[in-house]
């Protein structure tokens, strides 16, 4: 009886995820059409960013879910109960720090254009003035 539940419970969780896969890709979409005056390359900017914050946060649910199963494994659900959290705090750190690279990128390369409008207006200014 409890494989039963455990496999339907499993086939809900993968539909829920594929569900949630799609509004995260549709409201990401929503977003990057919202702004206005976004290239391509920014609008895929804020698809990888919204798909990174999504598996971490699939990743961090599924983790407290399923804890307590992997526990009662016996043999080794202790040393999987120990393990796991350190292998998905890495998996966590790196998908956070990709997102974090690909704003700075972006905000950097913005923070340069504005800075070179801000220049060439002030050398423009200057040589009028002489």
């Amino acid at each position: 009886m409890a494989v039963i539940f455990l496999v339907i419970l499993a086939i809900l969780a993968v539909s829920i995820l594929r569900d949630a896969t799609v509004l995260v890709h549709h409201g990401s979409h929503m977003l990057a059409k919202a702004v206005p005056g976004l290239e391509e390359h920014q609008q895929n900017l804020i698809h990888k960013v919204a798909r990174d914050l999504f598996s971490v946060i699939v990743i961090v649910i599924l983790f407290y879910l399923l804890t307590p199963f992997i526990v009662l494994m016996p043999g080794i659900g202790a040393s999987l109960a120990a393990a796991i959290p350190l292998i998905l705090a890495a998996v966590v750190i790196i998908l956070l720090y990709d997102a974090g690279r690909l704003l700075y990128e972006e905000i950097a390369k913005s923070v340069e254009k504005v800075t070179d409008k801000v220049a060439s207006m002030v050398e423009e200014s200057e040589k009028s003035k002489k």
